[in-house]
C-alpha cells in the first residue's frame, strides 16, 4: 500500500509545483500592485517549500507528506487571513482532508478536518 501512495504523493508534488509556477508570477504582481508585500513572501515560502519537497525524494514518505500539508495548511490559512473570506484560503482549506487522507488514510482524514 505504501508504493501507490509515494507515487500518489510525488505526482502531486510536481503537479502543484508545475501550477503553482504558472501561477507565482501573475500572483506576485497582483500583490505588489495591491501594496501586498506579506503575501509576495508568503507565496515565494511556499513556493520553494513544495520546490524542495519534489525535489528531496531522499527523505520519508511520512515527512515529506506531513510537510506538505503543512505548507499547504500554512499558506490557506494565511490566504484566509490576508483576503478574507472571498479569497482563495476557503477552497485550499478544502483540500486538506482530501490530501490527508490519500496520504494518510482515515487517521490522516480525520486530522485533516
Amino acid at each position: 500500500m505504501g508504493l501507490w501512495r509515494e507515487r500518489i504523493l510525488q505526482n502531486t508534488l510536481w503537479a502543484t509545483l508545475v501550477l503553482v509556477t504558472v501561477a507565482y508570477l501573475p500572483g506576485v504582481w497582483a500583490a505588489l500592485s495591491g501594496g501586498l508585500v506579506l503575501l509576495v513572501i508568503i507565496d515565494t515560502i511556499a513556493w520553494a517549500g513544495v520546490l524542495l519537497l519534489t525535489l528531496a525524494r531522499s527523505l520519508s514518505f511520512r515527512l515529506r507528506a506531513s510537510l506538505f500539508l503543512a505548507v499547504w495548511f500554512f499558506f490557506a490559512l494565511m490566504m484566509l487571513f490576508m483576503l478574507g473570506p472571498i479569497g482563495s484560503g476557503r477552497l485550499w482549506l478544502h483540500a486538506m482532508p482530501i490530501l490527508a487522507a490519500l496520504f494518510f488514510g482515515y487517521r490522516g482524514a480525520f486530522f485533516g478536518i
